[in-house]
């Protein structure tokens, strides 16, 4: 990622060598720190150069590492003044306590897959009662999925979210976006042209009722989750693996 000095930035990291080099080359440039630092996941391969394949024998293929090895390196960087604040990517409910409970500095924030078939209400309620701000990734779904696969539900095809969006005179990826805003929960919706990013800014002239609230929530009983991340399953801190989601 290039960092431009005035620009808010956020990393994502996932190895210490990673850090390591990161820290050399912050020092470097003229914009020498970064807003946001995530530390994006524990999935660790055992030779980090090596280009990701499926392996015969994954648990040779994958480390067993501590996130706090790791994250005691991201302090440092805050300390060093290279980063202004760090926190966490795909990271379950008790990775998250893991590291409230043994950090110097806390998270400040925790970005995972939220949208309206996978709300994950209750790792969202524990990240704001510790004040950890909560990111959303992939708000609408997915656009690798074409809807040639009929397992595969297209979010932004729903008849409910197309029904509210109807009565506000708004799309159903506006209404996503507000649905997600209300819950305080900021996000990062992809726009592929510049009236997309338009689209997204004009949802704060309209407001979800408890009705319209009640029908998105029903949508969460699918429990789809478009980025399960199925070729680090076998990894020792694989985050979703208790969770009972169905993935694709």
């Amino acid at each position: 990622m290039i960092l431009f000095r005035g620009l808010h930035c956020s990393l994502k990291i996932g190895n210490r060598k990673y850090i390591s080099m990161l820290r050399a080359w912050l020092t470097s440039q003229t914009c020498k720190s970064v807003q946001l630092m995530r530390l994006h996941g524990l999935c660790i391969l055992t030779d980090a150069d090596k280009k990701f394949k499926h392996p015969k024998h994954p648990h040779t293929f994958f480390r067993d590492i501590d996130p706090l090895l790791v994250w005691n390196e991201l302090e440092l960087l805050v300390d060093a003044g290279l980063a202004k604040s760090i926190g966490l990517c795909n990271f379950n409910r008790e990775q998250v306590q893991h590291i409230l409970d043994n950090s110097r500095i806390k998270p400040a924030n925790l970005e995972i897959e939220i949208h309206p078939y996978l709300p994950q209400s209750d790792l969202v309620s524990f990240c704001l009662e510790h004040d950890v701000a909560v990111t959303a990734f992939a708000p609408f779904g997915s656009s690798n999925h074409s809807g040639e696969d009929a397992a595969v539900p297209l979010l932004l095809e729903e008849p409910i979210l197309k029904r509210i969006g109807d009565k506000y005179g708004k799309s159903p990826a506006q209404v996503v976006l507000h649905w997600l805003v209300q819950q305080n929960i900021s996000v990062l919706p992809r726009a592929e042209k510049l009236s997309d990013l338009r689209e997204d800014f004009e949802i704060f002239d309209f407001n979800l009722d408890d009705g319209d609230l009640l029908d998105i929530a029903q949508l969460g009983m699918k429990n789809v989750r478009y980025h399960s991340l199925d070729y680090w399953r076998d990894a020792p801190n694989y985050p979703w693996t208790e969770d009972g989601n169905h993935t694709h």
